[in-house]
């Protein structure tokens, strides 16, 4: 059964692979953000990758880690219904990495890919209400993913 989840999930990737090829490259969240109101988007412009890549390689690296046995699907759902339920006070950046690094300690693997994004999140700016937007968006979707899992 896991060989086959395995497999589905690499054809899944090709396909979103094969399918991006054909369509081109679609436009980000954040070129409808002005420079300077997402810090998140500020780092993605910065680093020359589009805040959605980032954000669906950490899908496919969740899903992965969890189909290999890294953590199960109800710690991730924990762990990111957490992260989303503190996005509803005002936090800094730096908040946000110190939880992520936090529930990283206690599953290890989890938002290994996102360490070296999450370095940037050293701001103690509080978070704009545009990135706790952001945040909770690909939070929900990541979510209701895990749920399917």
């Amino acid at each position: 059964m896991k060989k086959i989840s395995v497999f589905l999930l690499a054809l899944m990737v090709l396909g979103i692979l094969g399918g991006c090829g054909l369509t081109g490259q679609q436009a980000s969240v954040c070129e409808s953000i002005p420079a300077g109101d997402s810090y998140l988007c500020d780092i993605a412009t910065k680093t020359g990758v589009q805040l959605e890549t980032i954000g669906n390689s950490l899908i496919v690296a969740n899903r992965a880690a969890i189909l290999k046995g890294s953590y199960t699907a109800d710690q991730a759902s924990t762990v990111l219904l957490d992260i989303r339920n503190g996005l509803d006070d005002p936090i800094s950046y730096l908040f946000v990495q110190e939880a992520i690094q936090k529930a990283a300690a206690k599953h290890p693997g989890l938002f290994v890919v996102a360490g070296i994004y999450l370095k940037r999140f050293s701001n103690e700016q509080l978070i704009s209400n545009v990135d706790a937007n952001l945040l909770r968006s690909w939070l929900d979707r990541q979510i209701a993913m895990l749920e399917i899992l």
